[in-house]
């Protein structure tokens, strides 16, 4: 099961920088139109959030990321943490608009971010985080 949970933490890290660079080369194979579209992405947002934000947010992904491979008990608990304050945050990001490859790796990884959540509690994995810091 150790090893099953790893594989996920590391495809899930590995979707997560996918999602994160997919706008770098979405000019690759979307014409203008669509792009002017995906630019509308955000509109009636509470928060705006730039560059900065959206990097700082990858980057603590990517550190509890780490820090679920390694079995650190309070990367398990931070994931939950920022797992369920960013889907709150959800509510207040406005429109968004995602192509569907956005939208499937967004979807693999909101179950993958599910199925770590659920092996990290409720199985044997759960006794590694108990014994590690």
């Amino acid at each position: 099961m150790i090893a099953i949970f790893r594989l996920l933490v590391v495809v899930q890290a590995l979707l997560t920088a996918v999602l994160w660079l997919l706008p770098y080369f979405d000019y690759q194979w979307l014409s203008i139109e669509e792009l002017l579209v995906l630019e509308d992405s955000g509109t009636g947002a509470v928060f705006t959030s730039g560059n900065f934000i959206a990097w700082g947010i990858f980057t603590i992904w990517m550190a509890l990321s780490l820090g679920l491979y390694f079995f650190v008990r309070l990367a398990r608990e931070a994931f939950v943490v920022f797992y369920l304050v960013n889907f709150g945050l959800t509510l207040f990001m406005g429109i968004q608009v995602l192509t569907p490859l956005d939208q499937v790796v967004l979807g693999l990884l909101q179950v993958g971010d599910g199925m770590l959540i659920a092996i990290a509690y409720f199985t044997s994995v759960s006794q590694k985080f108990r014994t590690s810091s």
